[in-house]
């Protein structure tokens, strides 16, 4: 496991990419959205102790949604 700090602002990940990570938030928040039309449309916030793409991840799957800090 590597520690990886992120900034307010900071992309995580982007729809389309390939989930090739399993992610932790061991503190702050992240906002998982989608974009459509040109609006952006916030799904959840995530905090500590959640589990970034763990479905795509194990199923080797692309991601379907953006991550980023809050």
């Amino acid at each position: 496991m590597q520690r990886q700090n992120y900034f307010v602002g900071d992309e995580i990940i982007r729809e389309g990419v390939q989930a090739d990570s399993l992610m932790f938030i061991e503190e702050g928040v992240v906002e998982v959205y989608t974009e459509f039309e040109g609006n952006t449309f916030l799904l959840e916030n995530l905090e500590q102790g959640s589990v970034i793409n763990p479905r795509a991840f194990f199923v080797e799957d692309l991601m379907y949604v953006n991550i980023r800090c809050k």
